[in-house]
């Protein structure tokens, strides 16, 4: 159920805008299953149920030894991206919001926890080695958005 950021007109294939993540499930994906989510929240779709019910299960075991283990590439195939920094509060906001129509409250409650401490906090992870960090301008401003939607203040 991972989406690569860029495919094909037919989407039956990974393309690319230039970047190497292009082919990989990042940050242009990770709203996915968070507008999926909200179609269910707002029409009780249920193939929106069903797409998210898939990817809140592979986000859920992907944190399996904790939300911080999450990170923000994976390839199609589920696999990690080396290099990729963890527990942003856009991969954990949007999985979550995705989990709103999964029905799976344990994710839902603790990556809500978890985006709503990035946000209000900022320091939910150091700076690695890298350089790379989970809280950003563009991570917690996807927090924000997404902390609104599983409040239930992100009306449509």
């Amino acid at each position: 159920g991972l989406i690569p950021a860029w495919c094909g007109n037919s989407c039956s294939a990974a393309a690319s805008n230039g970047a190497a993540t292009d082919v990989d499930y990042q940050y242009d994906s990770h709203r996915i299953p968070m507008r999926i989510g909200l179609d269910y929240c707002f029409n009780a779709t249920s193939a929106a149920k069903d797409y998210t019910t898939k990817t809140t299960a592979f986000f859920a075991n992907a944190g399996s030894a904790g939300l911080g283990y999450i990170l923000d590439m994976y390839t199609p195939s589920g696999g990690a991206v080396s290099g990729t920094a963890p527990n942003s509060a856009s991969i954990l906001g949007t999985s979550a919001v995705g989990a709103m129509a999964s029905g799976n409250q344990t994710y839902l409650t603790d990556a809500y926890q978890a985006v709503f401490d990035a946000i209000t906090r900022g320091t939910m992870a150091p700076v690695d080695a890298a350089g790379k960090t989970p809280y950003s301008y563009y991570n917690a401003t996807v927090g924000l958005l997404t902390a609104l939607m599983m409040t239930g203040n992100f009306s449509h």
